[in-house]
């Protein structure tokens, strides 16, 4: 009864924090929101298609897009417009996740937010102790930078998007997306942009920084993640996490 009545008054206090899928209904296509995860890839390569679609320019503004053609939804709104419509999730090791948290939200920043001062955060906090502070705060209370992915992708228990690609395996997971995308008939999303791997080994390399506890409760916080997205012989690779990717049941993925 209290997590209805919350969820019902978080929804005027944050009116978007559930708006985690664009949805490109010109397209058939849709891609999740995820902060920190390298998500801007699959958003511009909707946006990119969109454009080739209307016959923009590269240099042409982005805001014809905003009406109809992209729209910022959640879960069930999309489930309710278009039920089998083909959706991609980029999601990331959670613990290098929370890294790219942590450079970004405070060590790229001057001041943090007023959210964040409430949730305990404060500017030149060390990792460790926003780590800890993160795995304190439950998926009801922490924001999206924070929040597990599973929980911002999934709908009545199920994992929504069919295809999830992992930026740990990112080139092979992006041509079984696209082989995925073919079967269905629909655009081309094209072959893999180039990725910032400097900052992608910077937030490795500050998760390895971490104690050894502080990594095991990283891995128990988001445990949902690991268990929805990475296989057991990943796991015994962490917190590196790279390997191959299991895609056969993607959208039969469950979270407990």
């Amino acid at each position: 009864m209290f997590e209805t009545v919350y969820k019902a008054y978080d929804r005027i206090r944050r009116p978007l924090r559930d708006h985690h899928f664009f949805y490109a209904p010109a397209i058939r296509i849709a891609c999740a929101r995820l902060p920190h995860t390298g998500d801007d890839l699959t958003r511009n390569t909707l946006i990119h298609i969109l454009r080739e679609k209307a016959g923009k320019s590269s240099e042409a503004s982005n805001d014809f897009l905003w009406m109809d053609d992209l729209q910022l939804v959640t879960a069930r709104k999309l489930q309710r417009l278009s039920p089998d419509i083909f959706t991609i999730a980029l999601v990331r090791d959670p613990g290098t996740r929370l890294a790219a948290a942590f450079r970004r939200q405070i060590l790229e920043r001057d001041t943090i937010s007023e959210t964040w001062h409430v949730y305990g955060f404060r500017k030149g906090i060390s990792f460790d102790a926003f780590a800890q502070r993160a795995c304190a705060l439950s998926d009801l209370r922490a924001d999206s930078h924070i929040r597990s992915q599973s929980s911002m992708i999934s709908l009545d228990g199920r994992i929504v998007p069919q295809s999830i690609l992992r930026l740990e395996s990112l080139e092979s997971d992006w041509e079984i997306m696209r082989e995925m995308a073919a079967t269905r008939d629909l655009a081309d999303p094209g072959p893999l942009p180039d990725i910032d791997t400097d900052t992608i080994e910077q937030d490795e390399s500050l998760f390895h920084s971490l104690p050894s506890s502080t990594k095991t409760r990283v891995r128990l916080r988001y445990k949902r993640d690991y268990d929805a997205f990475y296989s057991k012989a990943e796991m015994s690779a962490l917190p590196r996490g790279v390997g191959h990717s299991d895609h056969s049941n993607q959208a039969e993925r469950r979270i407990a």
